[in-house]
């Protein structure tokens, strides 16, 4: 398993979550349920104090990173909220509704902290990881001062 470059943690990416074949024929990629078991477990095996030190020996603000990850892990119904930079967003975003839960987040992200935000990230989001969204989200609040 591939950690983090920031920290010891194992990252929630489709690398970290490999999908036996026979469960792909099953489910999509997205809600698929091996994915979601195996990256709660991850999740769980996390602590706040480490994941609020990964995220401030980047220089970002932790309390803004609360704000997102919770609404994420609410919406996409995670065990919590304790998602490192490294983590991928394809697999954040797994939820029980996908389309549904994607535009629902989107939405709340963008009414609740950053009304700013560039619609062109929405399109990458599957592409990136929660550092990199976090980074588009603080560069949309500095666009909206």
């Amino acid at each position: 398993m591939s950690k983090s470059q920031n920290s010891d943690f194992t990252i929630l990416s489709e690398e970290n979550l490999p999908v036996p074949w026979y469960i792909k024929l099953l489910y999509p990629a997205a809600n698929n349920p091996y994915v979601r078991k195996k990256g709660s477990e991850i999740l769980m095996g996390r602590d706040h104090e480490t994941v609020k030190a990964a995220w401030i020996r980047l220089d970002i603000d932790f309390h803004l990173v609360e704000k997102v990850s919770r609404i994420i892990a609410e919406w996409c119904e995670w065990p919590n909220d304790l998602f490192v930079p490294d983590d991928e967003c394809s697999i954040l975003f797994q939820s029980i509704s996908v389309d549904l839960t994607i535009v629902e987040v989107t939405r709340q992200i963008e009414e609740d902290i950053v009304p700013n935000l560039n619609q062109n990230v929405w399109s990458k989001l599957y592409s990136m990881s929660y550092g990199e969204l976090i980074g588009y989200i603080v560069e949309g609040l500095k666009i909206g001062k």
